[in-house]
């Protein structure tokens, strides 16, 4: 009878377990399953289904232009694992999201904006940047020759920045003076009577003073020892275009490629590439579309006026937006909650002109990094012919699923050159304004 009471006890446990084990499962897949955002067109239903029955409390302002499964969002109290939303017109709302209507799971902005048609592009841009001040990669250490008591000089080392300056820092200004590059910064530094140099500093978006040590190099040369950038250069795909020509590129932001932190722009154009030779993708080691950036009038498109974590934006000339445009027609872009694994297409150039090539849309991201949004594979056999997969200067080549623009590719796989990560368009869309 004990041995009958142990084994009872033991798989109401495991029991126990499993459903506990279930829950715990179920839980994190609807609180995955929930956008942070969450972002309408007007009069346009949106539907999302989750893994486990859940309440969605509006904020008092909700008025009865915001529906949910047909019922006014003020009123609104049903406890459903599929919400369905429809907002009558432009505006803002919150909620709260509860689990069974109990549990609190996270809390949820929701915006509405009128529908959005675009041009996809699919073309490469030169880009050129320049930073917002120069910016520092890092501290280094400087060869000096150091006096000894008999009048000789022996070599040594130092570093003069280390512990005041570090990478992502943006020199402003030396000694109260504003800057427009290094040279103007080494001038001052070499003709300061003074060895302790004044620098302000833009550090995570807050002007700061610091005093570093000018020292005298081996090679007759004052020196701070540290590492500095103030441009770059780069070949990116253009995603989209607007009538009115403004546009969106990359998917991801520009970063310094030592430091791998998001740079500050001051200013930045886009350029017409020529792209000389397309290195194929290979296992873990990437291909590149390889050519030469023209800094001729000629070939100048626009200026960059904003750098951020899911790409860049500006506006180009008139020219490049009848040459952009041409031949095609705006497509409405796909909210992320119409998005679906399964085919799709990118639009790219790449030495044939502007095609479409298939892709497979492998798993679909509501959230985490928003350059992550969507796994991707290429599957069309001539674009794998012709670069392997993805290969660098392609980030930024748009997505079309159903008609629709969806994305845009942002990374490739080291490992798996035909598969890569791409960004919802609408997440391009939210940091387009500049």
């Amino acid at each position: 009878m004990g041995r009958f009471f142990n084994k009872r006890n033991l798989l109401i446990l495991v029991l126990c377990l499993d459903m506990t084990l279930a829950l715990r499962i179920g839980i994190l897949t609807t609180m995955h399953s929930i956008p942070d955002e969450i972002n309408l067109f007007c009069k346009k239903v949106s539907t999302y289904e989750f893994a486990l029955p859940v309440q969605m409390r509006f904020d008092a302002q909700t008025g009865d232009e915001l529906y949910v499964n047909g019922e006014s969002g003020k009123t609104y109290k049903g406890v459903t694992d599929c919400i369905s939303m429809q907002a009558q017109s432009i505006g803002g709302y919150h909620a709260k999201v509860n689990l069974f209507g109990i549990i609190p799971l996270k809390e949820v902005d929701i915006k509405v904006s009128e529908p959005v048609a675009l041009y996809p592009v699919g073309k490469c841009a030169g880009i050129y940047v320049e930073t917002d001040g120069v910016m520092v990669l890092g501290t280094g250490e400087i060869e000096v020759y150091e006096n000894v008591g008999d009048s000789k000089a022996k070599l040594s080392m130092e570093s003069p920045a280390k512990n005041i300056l570090k990478a992502g820092d943006y020199i402003r200004a030396v000694n109260d003076t504003d800057i427009n590059g290094y040279d103007e910064m080494s001038q001052i530094i070499q003709q300061c009577k003074d060895d302790k140099i004044k620098l302000t500093v833009l550090r995570e978006d807050e002007l700061i003073s610091v005093v570093v040590r000018r020292v005298l190099g081996t090679d007759g040369i004052y020196k701070l020892g540290i590492w500095v950038r103030e441009n770059l250069q780069g070949i990116g795909t253009l995603t989209y275009v607007d009538e009115d020509g403004n546009y969106a590129a990359l998917g991801h932001g520009i970063n310094d490629s030592t430091s791998g932190l998001i740079m500050k722009i001051k200013s930045g154009e886009l350029y017409r590439p020529y792209v000389r030779q397309i290195i194929k993708g290979r296992k873990n080691n990437p291909g590149e579309l390889y050519g030469i950036i023209s800094y001729q009038k000629k070939d100048y498109l626009g200026i960059i006026g904003k750098n951020t974590d899911c790409g860049i934006f500006g506006k180009v000339n008139e020219e490049a937006l009848k040459d952009l445009s041409d031949n095609t027609m705006p497509v409405p872009i796909k909210l992320k909650d119409e998005i679906h694994e399964g085919s799709a297409s990118v639009i790219c150039d790449v030495g044939e002109g502007r095609k479409y090539y298939d892709i497979e849309i492998v798993k679909v991201n509501m959230n985490g990094d928003k350059k992550k949004n969507m796994v991707i594979k290429i599957t069309d056999e001539k674009l794998i012919d012709i670069t392997g997969g993805i290969v660098q200067g392609m980030s930024g080549t748009p997505i079309i699923q159903d008609g629709c623009l969806v994305g845009a590719v942002t990374h490739v796989f080291v490992d798996k050159p035909d598969m890569g990560y791409a960004i919802f368009v609408e997440e391009m869309i939210d940091h387009e304004n500049f």
